[in-house]
């Protein structure tokens, strides 16, 4: 297996260092089975937590786990698995969103996403520390949803009626700027001349960090 080194930081030292935009941190955790059959006991215990990326925003989507995974070349096999890899068990007794090779109770590597917090990310206070791919920061940012490319002459703008958030340019966007719109999530309306989004809490966090943002030189 492909090694690499990480650096151990206290999580209260990744906390400090967190960006103002980061609302979640992708993990990979490597877990080991710790069922026991005769028992009829299904359990996984964690030998190993590496932090990733952090991520703007708190929704699970796999594409973005996806190149978190591929910074790390443990994980790294992660980012090309088939659809099999991304498990969807947001239900009672569930594990919920993430990325692993195998079944739940299997050991082996998963990838998922936590809340930026200092009990969540030390795996609900069981650890103090945890390591940290020894990646650029802009490689980590750049993979997971980084803050909004800046623009000039935005306004926004809430279609009540059609329960959406919308995006006005004076200008045509630049390049960089449509690309993060449309890795945002956001659409183009031809008819309306408006980029939008269907309402919530992060399609306004984006729209007023876009809003406030300077322009780019």
């Amino acid at each position: 297996m492909t090694t690499m080194a990480t650096t151990t930081m206290t999580t209260a030292d990744l906390m400090a260092s967190k960006p103002a935009w980061a609302e979640a941190a992708i993990i990979a955790s490597h877990v080991e089975d710790a069922s026991d059959l005769y028992t009829d006991y299904f359990a996984t215990k964690t030998t190993k937590r590496v932090f990733l990326a952090w991520s703007s925003h708190k929704r699970d989507v796999f594409s973005e786990m996806r190149k978190a995974a591929a910074l790390f070349p443990e994980t790294a096999h992660l980012a090309t698995a088939g659809k099999s890899a991304e498990h969807r068990e947001k239900y009672s007794m569930g594990h919920g969103y993430y990325l692993k090779a195998s079944s739940r109770y299997s050991s082996g590597w998963e990838v998922s996403k936590t809340w930026a917090t200092d009990a969540a990310i030390g795996h609900y206070g069981n650890a103090s520390t945890i390591e940290v791919v020894s990646t650029p920061a802009a490689a980590a940012v750049d993979v997971a949803s980084a803050p909004v490319v800046k623009a000039a002459g935005v306004s926004m703008h809430l279609n009540a009626a059609r329960s959406g958030v919308e995006l006005r340019f004076a200008a045509k966007p630049s390049e960089a700027v449509r690309d993060t719109l449309k890795a945002n999530g956001w659409r183009w309306s031809r008819f309306n001349a408006v980029w939008y989004k269907r309402d919530s809490v992060e399609a306004r966090a984006f729209a007023e960090s876009m809003v406030a943002a300077p322009a780019a030189a």
